[in-house]
C-alpha cells in the first residue's frame, strides 16, 4: 500500500475517532459508570510515576488508598500508557480521558483496518466498512462510557490482529502477526485474552486436517514470542501471587442474558452487554448468503452464533457458581467476539450485494451511508447516556467507606464537572482486590493513614508522602513503643525500610502490614519502598528477547508477508 493512502486512513479514522467524542467534548464533564473510578486512579496512578520518570510501576502508592495494593501489577496495564502519553501533553484530566478515548478508538479502527487487508488485501472498502462497524459498535460505546472498563474495550479493539494473525498461521504457517496480536490482548485484559485462546483451540481443531509439522513448529514459536512479549504483565504478577496468599477478585453471580433482549437492545439501539443492530444484521447476512461464503467465514459464522448461545440463559450458567468457571463473572463478555464474527459477515455481505450494482457511484453512496448510520449509531448511544447522567448531582465529597456513588436504575448516576470534584474521585477506593488474604479484615482501618501503637486500637495521626512503589510516613510518639504497625501492605520481604535514615529489617507482622519495632519518643521519618530492581531487569530482558525472536534474520520466511497472501481467502 502506498505511502499517501495509509496517511488517508489516519487521517479519516482520526476525524472518526474525534467525532465519537464530541457529545463529551461539549461539557467536558466526567459522568458515572461502575469501573470508572478503578480504571481513573490506574491511570492517575501510572501518571504520577511517569512524572517522576517511573515507568513501571507494580504497586499502588498514589492511589488506591495509598497502601501499596498489588493492583498495577496483578491488571495489565498496557493502554494506561496511551492515556497517560495524552495526560502529559493536556495535562486537564477530564480532556485528556476523552483524547484517550479516541486515541484508542482511532489506533483500534487502524487495527481492525489493516488486519482486514492482510486477509483480503484488495478489499479496501470491505476492510473500511469491518472496521467502522466493529470499532464503532454500540458494544465497544457501551464498554468504554456506561461500564467504562478501559481493558475490555482496548483488548477487544486489537482482536483482529490476533483473529487475522491465526488466519496467516493457519493458512500458511506464518506466525508473527498471530504472536503480536495475542500478545496485546493479554497486555490489556487477561479475561478476554483467555476467551480469544478458548476460540482459537476452537478454530484450530475445525482446521486439524490443515495443521503440518512446519505449523506446529511456528506455533511454539509464536508462544515463546508471547511468553517473553509478556513479561511485563506476569512475572511480576507471578512474584506476588507465589509469595502471598492474595484476596481474589470479587465473585460475581453467575448467570446469561435473555436472547430475546439480546435482539430488543440491538435493535433499539440500547446495548450494554449484547450486540448491535450491524452484528444483527450480519447474522441475517451470513444466513441469507451462507452458501455463498467461503470457508473460513462458515467457521465464524458458527462460532458467533454459538457465543452468543454461550452468552444467553439457555445455558444453566448458576450451576457453575461454585467451579473454577466463576472467573468468567459475566458470560455476556463472550458476546465481544461474536460482535467481531458477525461485524465480519456485515462487511462481506454488503459489499458482496453491492458490488452486483453496475454504477460506481451507487456503491460509493452505499458506503457514504454505512459510514454516517454508523458514527450515529455510536453517537446516538452516547448522547442517551449523557441525557442520563446530565441530572444526576456533582461529585462534591470525596469518596468515603461511608460516602460512596449514587445509583439510579442499577446504573451509577453522577457527574464531575471540575478538577476539584475529580480529585474527590481519587479519595478512598473500596476495590481490595488482590490484597493479602490476611490484611483483608483489616482494609478499611489501613486506608486512614494511620499507625497503630502495640497491636491495640490506639492510632497515631500520620503525615505521608506517596513515592513511586514505596511510601513516607511521618509521625511523633510521646515515649517509647514497643512496635508501631503502619498502614502499608508487604506481600514479602523484598522491601527496603528506615527509619530516619537508618536502614532496618522489614518485618510483616500477622496482618502482613508494616511493623517497625522499638520505637522512641519523639518524630521520626520512616521510608518503604519495593525492591523492583531484580524484576524491572528481568522483564526488561525477557522483552527484549522476545523482540529479538520475533524479529531475527534466522526467523524470517523467505517471503515477507505484505498484506497476507496475494489471493486473500480463497477457500
Amino acid at each position: 500500500m502506498r505511502l499517501h493512502k495509509i496517511f488517508y486512513a489516519l487521517l479519516i479514522f482520526a476525524v472518526i475517532s474525534m467525532i465519537d467524542i464530541s457529545v463529551f467534548l461539549k461539557f467536558n464533564w466526567l459522568f458515572g459508570a461502575p469501573d470508572l473510578q478503578f480504571h481513573l486512579q490506574r491511570i492517575d496512578e501510572l501518571y504520577q510515576n511517569v512524572l517522576s520518570l517511573h515507568f513501571f510501576p507494580l504497586l499502588a502508592t498514589y492511589h488506591f488508598n495509598q497502601v501499596g495494593s498489588a493492583v498495577m501489577s496483578m491488571y495489565p496495564k498496557l493502554p494506561l500508557y496511551v492515556y497517560v502519553f495524552v495526560r502529559v501533553l493536556l495535562r486537564n484530566p477530564i480532556l485528556s480521558y476523552y483524547v484517550g478515548n479516541a486515541v484508542m478508538v482511532w489506533i483500534g479502527l487502524l487495527i481492525g483496518y489493516f488486519s482486514f487487508l492482510s486477509v483480503m488485501p484488495k478489499e479496501k472498502v470491505m476492510a473500511f466498512i469491518f472496521s467502522i462497524t466493529y470499532g464503532l459498535s454500540s458494544v465497544l460505546v457501551s464498554y468504554q462510557y456506561r461500564i467504562a472498563d478501559l481493558g475490555v474495550v482496548s483488548a477487544l479493539l486489537v482482536l483482529p490482529l490476533a483473529f487475522s494473525g491465526f488466519y496467516h498461521w493457519i493458512s500458511s504457517g506464518r506466525y508473527r502477526m498471530m504472536a503480536i496480536g495475542i500478545t496485546l490482548v493479554l497486555l490489556c485484559h487477561v479475561l478476554t485474552f483467555i476467551f480469544l485462546i478458548l476460540t482459537l483451540i476452537i478454530f484450530t481443531i475445525i482446521n486439524i486436517k490443515k495443521i503440518s509439522k512446519k505449523k506446529i513448529l511456528s506455533l511454539s514459536k509464536a508462544v515463546v514470542a508471547t511468553v517473553l512479549l509478556t513479561s511485563t504483565y506476569w512475572l511480576p504478577a507471578m512474584v506476588i501471587s507465589f509469595t502471598t496468599r492474595i484476596n481474589p477478585p470479587q465473585v460475581f453471580s453467575l448467570g446469561g442474558m435473555d436472547l430475546s433482549q439480546f435482539v430488543k437492545d440491538a435493535l433499539t439501539n440500547n446495548v450494554t452487554f449484547g450486540f448491535s443492530i450491524i452484528a444483527f444484521l450480519g447474522f441475517v447476512l451470513g444466513t441469507v448468503g451462507y452458501k455463498q461464503l467461503y470457508k473460513p467465514f462458515k467457521q465464524i459464522y458458527w462460532v458467533s452464533i454459538s457465543y452468543v448461545i454461550l452468552s444467553s440463559s439457555l445455558i444453566p450458567w448458576k450451576i457453575f457458581q461454585h467451579t473454577p468457571l466463576w472467573i468468567i463473572q459475566f458470560p455476556w463478555r463472550f458476546i465481544g467476539i461474536s460482535q467481531l464474527g458477525f461485524s465480519v459477515l456485515f462487511s462481506i455481505g454488503l459489499i458482496t450485494f453491492l458490488s452486483s450494482l453496475s454504477k460506481k457511484f451507487s456503491v460509493i453512496l452505499c458506503v457514504m451511508a454505512v459510514t454516517i448510520i454508523t458514527v450515529g449509531l455510536a453517537v446516538n448511544l452516547q448522547a442517551r447516556y449523557v441525557s442520563f447522567e446530565l441530572p444526576s448531582p456533582e461529585f462534591k465529597h470525596p469518596v468515603t467507606p461511608t460516602h460512596s456513588f449514587v445509583v439510579r436504575r442499577s446504573e451509577v448516576w453522577d457527574k464531575i464537572t471540575n478538577k476539584r470534584e475529580y480529585q474527590n474521585l481519587m479519595k478512598f477506593n473500596g476495590t481490595y482486590d488482590y490484597y493479602p488474604q490476611k490484611t483483608m479484615h483489616l482494609s478499611a482501618w489501613i486506608s486512614e493513614d494511620k499507625a497503630r501503637i502495640n497491636g491495640k486500637k490506639r492510632d497515631v495521626i500520620t503525615t505521608t508522602k506517596s513515592l513511586p512503589d514505596g511510601k513516607i510516613f511521618i509521625l511523633r510518639t510521646k515515649r517509647m513503643r514497643k512496635y508501631l504497625t503502619l498502614p502499608f501492605i508487604l506481600y514479602n520481604k523484598n522491601y527496603s525500610v528506615s527509619v530516619d535514615g537508618r536502614g532496618v529489617a522489614p518485618v510483616l507482622n500477622r496482618q502482613q502490614l508494616l511493623t517497625i519495632n522499638d520505637v522512641s519518643a519523639g518524630r521520626h521519618v520512616i521510608k518503604v519502598s519495593y525492591n523492583e530492581t531484580i524484576i524491572f531487569i528481568a522483564m526488561i530482558l525477557l522483552t527484549m528477547s522476545g523482540v529479538v525472536w520475533l524479529v531475527h534474520p534466522g526467523n524470517l520466511m523467505s517471503k515477507r508477508l505484505k498484506f497476507g497472501m496475494k489471493q486473500g481467502v480463497n477457500e
